[in-house]
C-alpha cells in the first residue's frame, strides 16, 4: 500500500498537478476528487459504499453537503432547461400553435 502511494505521488509530481497547499497530488487526493465528483450524480447512500464509509453522517459531511454557491450554476440550469421545456410542452402553448393555423 506505501509504495502504491509513492507511485501515486510521483506520478502527480511528473503531471505537475498540485494542489491549494503547494503539494502534489497523492492518492487522498485523487479520493476525495472522486467523492466531490460523484456527490452529483449519485444518491448519498451509494457514495457511502463507493467512498467505503462505515457512517452514512461522514458521506454526508465531507461530500454531499456541498457549498451552496458551488451548486447554484447547476441548479439554474436544471430550472431553465426544465422551464424550456415545460412551456414547449404545456396545453396552452398546444392550444396557441393551433390557434394560428
Amino acid at each position: 500500500m506505501d509504495w502504491v502511494s509513492k507511485l501515486i505521488c510521483r506520478m502527480g509530481r511528473k503531471a505537475g498537478v498540485k494542489f491549494n497547499d503547494g503539494k502534489y497530488a497523492s492518492a487522498h487526493n485523487f479520493r476525495r476528487s472522486f467523492g466531490t465528483s460523484c456527490a452529483t450524480i449519485v444518491c448519498p447512500v451509494m457514495l457511502q459504499h463507493l467512498m467505503r464509509h462505515a457512517s452514512l453522517q461522514t458521506t454526508m459531511e465531507y461530500y454531499v453537503d456541498q457549498d451552496v454557491d458551488n451548486l447554484a450554476p447547476d441548479v439554474w440550469i436544471s430550472f431553465t432547461d426544465k422551464s424550456t421545456n415545460m412551456a414547449s410542452e404545456s396545453p396552452n402553448a398546444r392550444n396557441r400553435t393551433h390557434d394560428r393555423n
